[in-house]
């Protein structure tokens, strides 16, 4: 069987959508070999493991997809990327979900002390920076799901919404729900 060539190949999937793929990975000593996604999913296991989460292989499959993605659709990783520009991703990815997490969790606490009906559907504003814009962005169906809303939006909120200033992982942020009219 051939090798496949080096750096990024054109793959095209049903529906004859272009899609980068990572064929190699360039290491430290400027070494090229073949790039291997199991080994982003071994590493976000190990990091789980050690800190005590029980999270298992499957959330590490996940992420370790969600690293490959955002690394195929990254400007700025062109032709082989690097161990580094991997490792950014993998933690990038890691720090987004917590965030989401962190969102969602505070979204649940405002319904509830707002005396929101557990079925309600929720509308979501919020202001925040843009590292936690950026993972609400990323994480924006995790956090619909996750909370019954029908839309969550930068912007400030008015009179209708009830509002709370959080902090989210050391990120401060204003947030502001209303039942969805």
């Amino acid at each position: 069987m051939p090798q496949p060539p080096i750096g990024r190949g054109i793959t095209i999937h049903t529906g004859g959508v272009n899609h980068m793929s990572i064929r190699n990975i360039r290491k430290r000593d400027g070494r090229e070999v073949v790039f291997d996604q199991q080994k982003i999913e071994q590493a976000i296991f190990a990091a789980f493991k050690a800190s005590g989460s029980a999270k298992g292989h499957e959330t590490s499959a996940m992420l370790a997809q969600q690293v490959v993605t955002q690394m195929e659709n990254d400007e700025a990783i062109s032709g082989v990327p690097t161990v580094e520009q991997v490792q950014d991703t993998v933690e990038r990815v890691l720090i987004e979900k917590g965030f989401v997490r962190e969102v969602i969790s505070k979204l649940q606490t405002m319904r509830k002390e707002a005396g929101f009906e557990v079925t309600d559907r929720i509308e979501v504003k919020y202001t925040c920076k843009e590292k936690l814009a950026n993972a609400i962005a990323s994480g924006l169906d995790m956090i619909k799901n996750g909370t019954l809303a029908l839309s969550v939006e930068a912007g400030e909120d008015d009179d209708t919404y009830t509002a709370q200033e959080w902090k989210i992982n050391d990120q401060k942020a204003v947030i502001a729900v209303r039942v969805s009219k």
